[in-house]
């Protein structure tokens, strides 16, 4: 599982993850938006690849109240507004949910990308995974974020990529690391000449003991 802001590298590293170590790549954004979290493991971008996913069906009316409720209060949580809690914590709840189940159809290691801002929403999933749950916080510093945003909006003009990085900057600090008493949970600092395959590389070393 992976837990980080957007940017950092979540669904970059579990795609690796997938092509190179064989696990399963869930992208948990598109749980939220109603489409198969299976992308492409040949897509270069694959967070932006998401919105050309399937939407898929089946889920019962009280999952569709949890995730759409969630849809609402999500934004408040990446503008650094008040949000409710205990309605996320239910949400995160519906989405471990959706994970057991499709890991118990298919088996398999998993790498999971989702932003998990809060130990409280990490101990959430936990109670529906158990301890086969990993969580790894990507730790991003302004100058990496910096050089991120510009390899991917490369064409963007400057003044809105310093909007964006303001408010990365801001969403950053929401961002709990893993405590020392924190089961299964493990920091991993990235720095900025990091290319794809170190970032693997670096969360790989650190989740080896738990594999």
């Amino acid at each position: 599982m992976s837990d980080l802001f957007s940017g950092a590298g979540k669904s970059t590293t579990a795609q690796l993850f997938a092509k190179e170590h064989g696990h399963v790549y869930y992208e948990a954004d598109c749980f939220m938006n109603l489409l198969n979290p299976y992308i492409s493991l040949d897509v270069p971008e694959p967070s932006l690849a998401q919105m050309d996913q399937k939407c898929i069906t089946g889920y019962s009316r009280e999952s569709l109240t949890t995730i759409f409720q969630g849809m609402d209060e999500f934004p408040k949580l990446m503008e650094c507004k008040e949000y409710d809690v205990e309605l996320m914590k239910t949400w995160y709840s519906e989405m471990a949910k959706d994970i057991l189940k499709e890991k118990n159809k298919f088996g398999g290691s998993w790498a999971v990308a989702q932003a998990v801002p809060s130990r409280e929403f990490r101990e959430t999933i936990r109670k529906v995974l158990g301890d086969q749950c990993i969580f790894v916080i990507l730790n991003l510093s302004e100058e990496t974020n910096a050089k991120r945003l510009d390899g991917r909006h490369a064409d963007m003009d400057e003044e809105t990529k310093k909007g964006i990085l303001t408010m990365m900057q801001a969403m950053y600090k929401l961002y709990e690391p893993a405590g020392e008493d924190e089961d299964n949970a493990v920091d991993v600092e990235i720095g900025p000449e990091m290319d794809k395959a170190a970032v693997a590389k670096a969360v790989l070393e650190k989740v080896s003991k738990y594999l």
